[in-house]
């Protein structure tokens, strides 16, 4: 079958009548025709019911069958046209951790996009041990997390220090010590093993928190409850609105993001990714560079 065939059958149903249908396709009614029993005799059977001086365009009960599948070899003809301009396109597969694709990544993906049309760009978010197995799979060719973990083949890459802060709404006098700060009101991320164990040695492993979340799109929300606060590093700080922003004495070490690739595989077009999120980072002052 034809696509100009599969074209011929739904262009018919679209408009109701034959005469209609040849109209827009711009050809002969008896071209049409043709186009249609050409389909009918390589599927096997009518599409649709014909009998002298019917004027009224009439499915049979396969002809009715037959349009969703119309509609699905069409996409495939579409497909099948749109491989060569793809192949010219290098797909770049990405993961990251929440933290880090929310509140670093949005600004630098629409400028890489931008700059970069030849690459065609592929995203997941991910917690850090799901990162780990999509750089193994190979269905990522860079991964960008907070844990450190050992996997076979994957190298992991310090790629910058970010200091953890307090947030909140409420103003604290300053400075800020652990010992100040009312856990009950508290919104609690579990960042990494280090931090965890930083928060358990103040506060507990059994402390009466908030809420706990690890969905940073949430973060916002909880924190517009009143004397709530929590602690985040620096760069997602700096994007939250309408809180105040507080170092800690005493507080926990600086969480430290890294990048993960397979040893055995480099491509250009991940030394241009970190290259321009080197660039982003900079911006952000408190941020150390390795």
């Amino acid at each position: 079958m034809t696509e100009l065939e599969l074209k011929a059958f739904l262009c018919i149903i679209k408009n109701g009548s034959l005469s209609k249908a040849a109209e827009q396709l711009f050809v002969t009614q008896p071209a049409l025709s043709r186009r249609i029993k050409n389909l009918e005799n390589e599927l096997g059977y009518a599409l649709f019911i014909r009998g002298k001086g019917k004027r009224e365009i009439e499915l049979t009960q396969e002809g009715e069958a037959f349009i969703s599948v119309a509609h699905k070899y069409l996409e495939l003809f579409k497909e099948a046209k749109q491989i060569k301009s793809k192949t010219h396109k290098k797909v770049f597969n990405l993961a990251s951790i929440g933290s880090v694709s929310t509140y670093l990544l949005t600004n630098l993906f629409q400028r890489f996009i931008n700059e970069n049309d030849h690459i065609k760009l592929c995203f997941r978010y991910c917690h850090s041990i799901e990162a780990y197995q999509y750089v193994a799979d190979r269905q990522v060719e860079l991964a960008l997390v907070s844990d450190d973990m050992y996997y076979k083949n994957i190298e992991t890459i310090p790629l910058f220090k970010d200091p953890m802060v307090l947030v909140s709404k409420k103003e604290y006098a300053t400075p800020i010590h652990p010992r100040m700060l009312d856990v009950s009101y508290e919104i609690r991320t579990p960042w990494t093993p280090e931090f965890n164990a930083w928060h358990d040695y103040w506060f507990k492993s059994t402390a009466d928190y908030k809420v706990s979340i690890d969905q940073m799109s949430l973060l916002e929300y909880f924190l517009s409850l009143d004397q709530t606060w929590a602690i985040v590093p620096i760069s997602m700080a700096k994007q939250l609105k309408d809180v105040h922003i507080y170092p800690i004495e005493e507080g926990p070490h600086d969480r430290i993001i890294y990048y993960i690739k397979r040893v055995d595989y480099h491509h250009e077009i991940i030394d241009l990714f970190l290259k321009e999120l080197k660039e982003e980072l900079k911006q952000i002052e408190e941020i150390e560079l390795y």
